[in-house]
């Protein structure tokens, strides 16, 4: 394996140059699972400390780019799920786009009463009945995604457990609708898993999550969906096309307030 020498400029700490360095080696042909030189091997090659490696290969760890399993060295990740911000689809279509199988793990399914905060995102009364639906989806079997599902119990009165296996909820909907399901609105931010939604995606507590919360409209403007989506940081990445804002159009940049909590028992 032919190990670049460390880039030049000065301006940046020796560990962000031994990144880059194996970052360019990654990028000249290595695939998802192949091995990267050992600690020691870098250590011999670029005449540098063992802490100065580590950090090197921390910062890649944390990024997604390599996965370090404990007593067998670093290894090349699978490279993390593409997503347009401007596109949306149900979550088998978003993963097959990718050549992925998808899957999903039903949590529970139960009709509840619409909260303040649901009741807004959908545009009902509070305390009007929707139906609730969590789930662990999943690429390739792995856990991708904790995903909270609301909908208008009276658009879904019979939906089961089983109906729900067999097809997808927009199909779903659009069926009961009789129309297509045509634009969707989303919110993107980031948090830290809780014990609960580690445990469901199978990453430690304080991973880093992408939640991107979504409503979806039919074609006549009649929200039908509202659905919080805890996707694993290290397996997602969202591409964004945009245009510069003209004089007096709204910032999409929302800042929260410290104190603002995440509810966690969704």
């Amino acid at each position: 394996m032919n190990l670049a020498p460390l880039p030049s400029t000065s301006s940046e700490p020796l560990y962000v140059r031994l990144k880059i360095a194996l970052r360019d080696l990654i990028g000249s042909g290595l695939q998802a699972g192949d091995k990267l030189p050992s600690e020691a091997e870098l250590c011999r090659k670029y005449a540098i400390s063992r802490i100065t490696v580590r950090q090197a290969l921390g910062a890649l760890e944390n990024e997604g780019v390599i996965e370090r399993r404990q007593g067998k060295g670093s290894f090349v990740s699978v490279p993390k799920l593409q997503e347009p911000i401007s596109y949306f689809g149900s979550f088998t279509e978003e993963i097959s786009a990718h050549g992925k199988r998808s899957s999903s793990k039903l949590v529970s399914l139960e009709v509840i009463e619409a909260d303040l905060r649901v009741a807004q995102q959908l545009r009902l009364e509070s305390g009007i009945k929707v139906l609730k639906v969590r789930r662990v989806r999943c690429a390739d079997s792995q856990p991708i995604c904790y995903q909270v599902t609301y909908v208008p119990h009276a658009l879904l009165p019979h939906i089961t457990r089983g109906a729900l296996r067999r097809e997808s909820l927009y199909t779903h909907l659009e069926r009961s609708l009789g129309e297509t399901l045509h634009e969707a609105e989303e919110i993107v931010e980031a948090l830290l898993a809780d014990p609960y939604r580690a445990e469901l995606l199978q990453i430690k507590k304080g991973s880093p999550l992408l939640l991107i919360e979504r409503r979806v409209f039919t074609r006549s403007g009649t929200a039908v969906e509202f659905n919080r989506s805890f996707y694993n940081a290290q397996m997602l990445r969202l591409t964004l096309r945009s245009r510069r804002a003209t004089f007096g159009e709204h910032s999409r940049l929302v800042f929260r307030a410290h104190d603002e909590k995440v509810a966690v028992n969704d």
